[in-house]
């Protein structure tokens, strides 16, 4: 088996990992199936609205900063 192989075998080993601890978490878990989904979705959203906030500021400061820069770095031809 060459590295590749086993790297391919490992990340399958993960995969197959994560899918069985999801399906014993809900097996197992003490709520019922709408207040997990309930939970599991407020979760979704408050992760993506913190990652919305962290990158809105980064997108608005390379906006602002493309729009500065725009035009000043042009290649110039070397053809005579």
């Amino acid at each position: 088996m060459n590295s590749r192989d086993s790297g391919i075998v490992f990340v399958a080993g993960i995969a197959a990992g994560l899918i069985a601890g999801a399906v014993i978490a809900l097996v197992l878990a003490p709520k019922s199936g709408s207040e997990s989904r309930y939970i599991i979705k407020e979760k979704a959203a408050d992760i993506g609205d913190r990652i919305k906030e962290a990158t809105g500021d980064r997108k608005q400061i390379y906006t602002d900063n493309w729009k500065q820069q725009k035009g000043r770095f042009k290649i110039k031809s070397t053809d005579a």
